[in-house]
Order: structure tokens, then sequence, then C-alpha cells
């Protein structure tokens, strides 16, 4: 509740839980229905400064950019391996400014940085290698 107040001004936890709820059926409308799944660059941006230089295995998130109310709470996570191509890594919902600053989110950054570690280490870089990495 004191990440509801201090974060996002939310005083009844009703209030967020039922918000939640409808920014995930919209959240899921954005990443699983055509036409969204041939744009999902348009979803998917940066995590952080350091992964605008390169967008191979860039690490990302997702959210509803254009929520009417307020900012969503709500995260993707993922490694974009080319356009439009993602490995997901897992999702949270974000309290806070930044990652570390909860157990939940830090465990998510911890994900996102060994699957990108464990990708450049066995040579994926695209697509295609991924495929041929999971046919091994």
């Amino acid at each position: 509740m004191e990440d509801l107040k201090s974060f996002f001004h939310i005083e009844r936890l009703d209030e967020a839980v039922n918000d939640t709820f409808e920014d995930a059926e919209a959240l899921q409308e954005l990443v699983l229905e055509v036409p969204y799944t041939e744009h999902l660059d348009e979803l998917f941006k940066p995590l952080d400064i350091t992964d605008t230089r390169a967008r191979e295995l860039s690490r990302e998130k997702a959210r509803n950019w254009n929520r009417d109310r307020h900012a969503s709470r709500l995260r993707i996570y993922g490694i974009r391996l080319e356009p439009n191509v993602y490995i997901v890594t897992g999702g949270a919902i974000k309290l806070t400014r930044t990652m570390p600053e909860r157990e939940h989110t830090a465990l998510e950054l911890q994900k996102l940085n060994r699957c990108k570690a464990f990708l450049k280490a066995n040579g994926v870089f695209d697509q295609d290698s991924f495929v041929e990495l999971t046919n091994e």
C-alpha cells in the first residue's frame, strides 16, 4: 500500500486491484491480438539508456503506453532479437521508480540479464540463431 500511495497516489486497495485487472486485459490484447503482434516494436521500449545503443539483444519493457487515467503498473519484460521478435522473460506489477527497489522487480531484472548473457554466450543474435539453439 505504501508504494501505491507514494508512487501512484492510490488510497484504496480495491481501486488498485480493479484497475490492474482492466490494465491486464488491455495489455493482453496489445500483445496477443493481430494486428498488434506485427507491431511489437511499438509496444516494447528499451529498459534502460544502455539498451538504446544496440537494439539486438536489448532488454525491453512493454506496457500499455496509452493508458488514460494514469501510467500502467503492469510490465512485460523481454529480450529483443530482431524487429518485432522478442523472448519474454517475465512480467511484474511495478510500483516503484526503479526495478532494484523491490525484490520482485529486481528478480525480473536478474532474469533479463541472465537471459541476455545466455543468448550471447550461445551465439544467439537473431530469430534464426535462436531457432538453431532450440533445435540442438
